[in-house]
């Protein structure tokens, strides 16, 4: 059992997540690896439960079927059925226009981005209502960072809207300690 003690994703807010998500399944080298291994895991564990494999073997089908595109396809047939209207790669998704970053004012190593932080600082940007807000994380725990890197992007649909995200990001400063 494994604690949520930060992101597992770069993305913050639905277009972020969602562009998260397909980089995994396009194998792109932007894809979030720890994102990507907790997909793994609990597609292995449901394998092995529903009786797909014997124990042990879950995650090497789920990993096979991730590397051969299988998932992907089962993805957006599921997506489509449900009313997506076409399938979209990663790329096609726009952010939104107002963003603010913050850079690293020190190098080191990503010990802690705080949970609890992220979800005020996304909802304060209109996270989960207006779909292109929210925020973009450039390192996850256990990444080093050097002084002058970009930490996080804010995004927001209106120059108000991130005028209130930077005001509560500032609020919580050290949302990301290294």
């Amino acid at each position: 059992h494994r604690e949520a003690l930060s992101p597992d994703g770069y993305g913050v807010g639905p277009l972020l997540e969602i562009r998260d998500v397909l980089r995994v399944f396009e194998r792109s080298p932007q894809r979030p690896q720890m994102l990507e291994s907790l997909a793994i895991d609990m597609a292995g564990r449901l394998l092995e439960l529903a009786g797909v494999v014997p124990e042990g073997q879950g995650n090497a089908m789920a990993r096979a079927k991730l590397e051969s595109g299988e998932a992907e396809e089962k993805f957006w047939s599921i997506a489509l059925e449900q009313g997506a209207e076409k399938k979209v790669r990663s790329t096609d998704l726009i952010e939104a226009e107002c963003s603010h970053t913050v850079a690293a004012d020190h190098s080191g190593m990503i010990s802690r981005i705080g949970n609890e932080e992220v979800v005020k600082i996304a909802r304060a940007l209109g996270a989960p209502f207006i779909k292109e807000a929210g925020m973009y994380l450039y390192k996850l725990q256990g990444d080093n960072v050097s002084s002058g890197e970009p930490l996080v992007t804010l995004y927001a649909s209106s120059p108000e809207r991130l005028e209130i995200g930077v005001e509560v990001l500032s609020q919580h400063k050290n949302f990301i300690e290294y």
